[in-house]
């Protein structure tokens, strides 16, 4: 077979060292742990009209993750729009397509959502560094 390994001939395989590179983070985008208020427009898991509102847990040019209660499925198609945080009046900025990437149940009938950016606008109306700080990773200054 062409292209096959012969296991007799080759050294083994370094598999800890590819199941540590499958665990690492594969976005091209860095995520930064911001809180926006958000509120979410979509269909549910049984294509029911839904809308809710959150804030998200971290932001990145070309998506977040938030929480919610409605329970959604992957690959489903949402819109996302910022809120004020006084008043919870919505921002003038028209609705953001994302797509639902991933879904995780969490307690209390919550599920933990993560949503790529499918229209080119800056929701989040800052710069976010290509060099991020996320979840603990504060390595030194250079």
């Amino acid at each position: 077979m062409a292209g096959a390994i012969d296991p007799k001939t080759h050294a083994s395989s370094p598999w800890a060292e590819l199941s540590e590179e499958a665990q690492r983070d594969r976005r091209s985008e860095r995520r930064v742990n911001l809180s926006f208020p958000i509120e979410i427009f979509g269909f549910d898991k049984s294509n029911h009209y839904f809308t809710e509102r959150s804030v998200t847990i971290n932001v990145s040019k070309g998506g977040c993750g938030f929480e919610i209660k409605t329970p959604v499925t992957a690959r489903t198609v949402v819109a996302i729009r910022l809120v004020s945080r006084k008043g919870g009046q919505p921002f003038p900025h028209r609705p953001v397509l994302f797509m639902i990437s991933w879904v995780k149940k969490m307690e209390k009938d919550r599920w933990a959502v993560g949503a790529s950016k499918l229209q080119p606008e800056n929701l989040w109306q800052i710069a976010i560094p290509e060099k991020a700080l996320v979840d603990g990773d504060r390595g030194a200054a250079s």
